[in-house]
């Protein structure tokens, strides 16, 4: 009779190979050997998916899915799908995981039966050097265990990313948790529906997780792809709406969609089709924040160029 995984690890991969032979070997190695590790190949065009093989060649925990460009969202969605583990954990395939990592957090999560458990991590660079340790309890006193409405706001107090928690599966599923089909910020619904519809949330304060901070990754990427940011405030208004707590947390909905619309701005191509998508797919009371945002942005855009053209005049007179 098959043991069931305790957890599950979901890695999204996209032309990767650089990184993800560091980060597949940080899941080989993990204390914890009841475990699985899905890996959503999705339309890599590098050696990715040879890696990939390898690594499941030599170790039957690897499981391999392959589906068209679909973007991390997506890729997360279809791990979900046959992830069987007890517990599901995520891991971006540039990052790695320190070794007792999984053996650690299931233990406790098991233990007191929670629905989600938060932990700590750091930035690093290409080096492997440590830019900064992101501890939660800097920044909130948390009891043990609680639910959302012991956090001061719901919209990152246990940070956005998906990578810092682990989740029952169970509840995932029964509460239909999902990834918006995107490229950038597609854990935003993802991470407020858990921790909106959980009974049970516990924190860690240890840090597990590498974090590595590249210029080429997608979160630093200008592309329009990024239209997809009123895809994430849909599916993220739909978890409010359907919590039933949708009063209470109109304010804070409303804060985050307005931050959203200028961090989103600087990473889009075709600036003048997001303002006009603003007015087509935010509602009414927006669009006035949202076309201060934008105009404060292109007084700032407009700033550097004077200065980049001015540096580069006084460089070609110095010729």
């Amino acid at each position: 009779m098959l043991t069931r995984p305790a957890v599950s690890v979901i890695v999204p991969v996209y032309n990767v190979q650089n990184y993800l032979g560091k980060a597949l070997s940080s899941l080989k190695k993990q204390s914890l050997k009841n475990l699985e590790f899905i890996c959503v190949n999705d339309g890599s065009k590098d050696k990715s998916l040879e890696i990939l093989e390898n690594f499941a060649k030599r170790d039957g925990r690897f499981k391999i899915i392959n589906q068209k460009n679909q973007g991390p969202g997506v890729a997360r969605n279809n791990g979900l799908k046959i992830a069987n583990g007890e517990y599901i954990a995520f891991l971006d395939p540039d990052d790695t995981l320190k070794k007792d990592a999984m053996e650690m957090l299931y233990t406790r999560a098991k233990k007191e039966d929670l629905d989600v458990l938060a932990f700590d991590y750091r930035t690093v660079n290409e080096k492997g050097k440590t830019l900064g340790n992101i501890r939660i309890k800097d920044r909130l006193t948390l009891p043990k265990n609680f639910d959302w409405k012991e956090l001061p706001y719901v919209f990152g107090s246990l940070v956005y990313m998906v990578w810092n928690k682990i989740y029952k599966r169970s509840f995932v599923m029964m509460n239909n948790i999902h990834f918006t089909p995107c490229n950038l910020a597609e854990d935003c619904a993802f991470t407020f529906g858990a921790t909106l519809n959980a009974k049970k949330i516990g924190y860690m304060d240890k840090i597990f997780y590498n974090y590595l901070q590249r210029q080429d990754s997608a979160v630093h990427k200008v592309t329009d792809k990024n239209m997809c940011v009123f895809d994430m405030l849909d599916d993220v208004k739909d978890v409010v709406e359907k919590s039933g707590f949708a009063k209470e947390l109109s304010k804070e909905y409303d804060s985050f969609v307005e931050g959203s619309i200028p961090y989103y701005y600087n990473r889009i191509k075709s600036r003048a089709e997001y303002e006009r998508l603003c007015e087509q797919r935010l509602e009414k009371k927006y669009h006035n924040s949202a076309r201060e945002a934008i105009n404060e942005r292109k007084l700032a855009f407009s700033k550097i160029s004077e200065i980049v053209s001015a540096l580069s005049a006084k460089n070609k007179k110095s010729v």
